[in-house]
């Protein structure tokens, strides 16, 4: 019959009470060299084991998790705690890209005056020497929104833009669904039968 070999822990009861006296297993196990995994288990079969909420009491009122801790458990001052916001302030920037995808698909300046704009309308503003007015709206001539290249922009009205999505979708043989209510769908592109 296989099974785990019993460690022998010779004073067990001393450890109880070193346990029932505040100190942590990890505390205890420093002395020894039984496994911290192995002392948990023997206190929980004696019944004496905490449970969380005791034990993180208990390490707060020890004064183990008194202040902000660095990631390795060293007291940082406010100072240094400033010193590593503004460490990670400079990593963040010089690593940024400066853009990024949107969830649209569009590409997207993230940084500096441009944050938020869409590269496309940035480029085709640049390029026309003007801001875009409100009736007005780039489109991608090769459906790529992405390929943000001037000779793949076209500056439209919405209603000219809608209309030219139309021709697409007709001249690829798609049509749109319209839902129960008859409004169209927008993501509901299907083949013509």
């Amino acid at each position: 019959m296989a099974g785990k070999s019993k460690i022998d822990i010779k004073n067990l009861d001393a450890l109880i009470e070193r346990y029932k006296g505040g100190e942590s297993v990890a505390d205890i196990c420093k002395g020894t060299e039984i496994n911290p995994a192995t002392l948990r288990r023997r206190f929980l079969k004696a019944g004496v084991m905490r449970n969380v909420f005791s034990a993180l009491n208990l390490a707060f009122v020890s004064g183990k998790m008194n202040g902000r801790k660095t990631r390795k458990g060293v007291l940082a001052s406010e100072e240094t705690k400033q010193l590593l916001r503004e460490k990670a302030l400079q990593r963040a920037q010089t690593r940024a890209r400066g853009w990024r995808i949107n969830s649209c698909g569009y590409a997207e300046f993230t940084r500096g005056e441009l944050q938020n704009v869409l590269v496309h309308r940035f480029v085709v503003e640049t390029h026309i020497g003007r801001k875009l007015s409100s009736s007005e709206c780039v489109h991608h001539i090769d459906g790529n929104k992405l390929n943000n290249d001037i000779s793949n922009l076209e500056i439209m009205t919405f209603a000219e833009h809608a209309k030219a999505h139309r021709i697409e979708e007709a001249e690829l043989g798609l049509i749109r669904q319209r839902d129960a209510y008859g409004r169209f769908g927008k993501e509901k592109l299907c083949k013509k039968l």
